[in-house]
């Protein structure tokens, strides 16, 4: 299968352009990569080099993370990506067969996660949220953010099931006190997971069964944020977050330890600038396709998460429904016209 022999290489890639195994595999050095070619690799000088390559100007670097059952969400993810001009992402795949089907979408570049960030397999399917199958998916998904945090990088981590409408990077940058008219720094800006089903009066977080953390003052449970959308500032508050988040999974192993839980409690726990994001320009699944919520003005929000939804059929379904689902195959059918990316108030039109 194309990528064993990356174990190997350690600074080539095995590009697999047309299939998972059977045909001619080509083999080139790092150093000579392309970005529009899909590739795939598994060691830690590559994951390294790969950093340094698809990170921005600003020193930020956009990662994803897929088992197999969420390629398709993957190609989803990056036909939306590079519709808003946005090309400087990187999937960590949970082991060889993920990455192998990931890298079939032109422009993917994807770095094994097994044996790098993890010892153990993980299972394929796409699992429904609350199951211990997908408790133990997404507890993996901070490390790659925390080796890349480690080398000085910047951090903008986004689901699989998220479309992005429009580059959010400047505003993020501007808010995280990264852009040129720098106010005060923000260690994470993270994405609400807000809902009028969490609004309940309390006195501790136990009676908090979403955000996890009792606003005391008020006696109101705090919103929740997801873990799904966030950017971390390099540095030594994000360092120490995430080892927070870490050290809260490894101590539990129920279907409800899971990453966003930790990151709620996490929050409460660290010295840390952080601010959620704006629900009307960064909106969860209930926000935008139950409840309607839109920015002011008529615009575009700069991405939309379709969670609050159990299944991947069904997540499927939804963004079907709202003309989201951007792929067939492993192409981005919606959105391209032969060599020509459309152009945002095109894509509007299929909507």
């Amino acid at each position: 299968v194309c990528g064993i022999l990356q174990i190997a290489l350690y600074d080539h890639l095995l590009l697999c352009p047309k299939h998972l195994s059977g045909g001619l595999m080509t083999m080139i050095p790092l150093s000579q990569y392309r970005p529009e070619r899909g590739f795939w690799c598994g060691t830690m000088r590559c994951w390294r080099g790969l950093l340094r390559k698809r990170a921005d100007p600003a020193g930020l670097v956009i990662l994803a993370f897929a088992n197999v059952g969420f390629v398709p969400f993957w190609y989803n993810l990056k036909c939306s990506l590079d519709t808003a001009g946005v090309h400087n992402d990187l999937l960590v795949g949970a082991d060889n067969e993920t990455c192998s089907a990931a890298a079939r979408l032109r422009g993917t570049a994807c770095v094994v996660g097994q044996t790098l960030f993890f010892d153990q397999a993980l299972e394929a399917g796409a699992y429904d949220q609350g199951t211990l199958a997908y408790a133990q998916i997404v507890r993996l998904k901070t490390r790659p953010v925390l080796s890349a945090l480690e080398q000085g990088f910047h951090v903008l981590f986004t689901d699989t099931d998220i479309v992005w409408l429009s580059d959010p990077r400047p505003w993020l940058l501007e808010r995280a006190g990264l852009g040129r008219a720098t106010s005060a720094a923000l260690d994470i800006l993270v994405q609400s997971d807000y809902d009028p089903s969490n609004d309940r009066r309390c006195s501790t977080a136990a009676d908090c069964p979403r955000s996890f953390r009792c606003d005391t003052q008020s006696g109101v449970c705090a919103p929740e944020v997801c873990s799904g959308f966030y950017l971390l500032r390099a540095g030594q508050a994000a360092l120490s977050f995430v080892t927070r988040v870490q050290a809260l999974l490894a101590s539990q192993s129920n279907h409800r330890s899971t990453e966003q839980w930790a990151f709620n409690v996490a929050l409460g726990d660290a010295e840390l600038r952080w601010q959620q994001l704006p629900l009307e320009s960064f909106p969860n699944g209930a926000a935008y396709f139950t409840h309607g919520l839109r920015p002011a003005g008529g615009e575009d929000p700069f991405i939309v998460h379709n969670n609050w939804i159990r299944g991947a059929a069904n997540k499927e379904a939804r963004f079907r429904q709202h003309k989201m689902w951007l792929t067939q195959g492993h192409t981005c059918h919606a959105i391209t016209r032969g060599d020509r990316v459309m152009h945002r108030d095109e894509l509007r039109a299929l909507r």
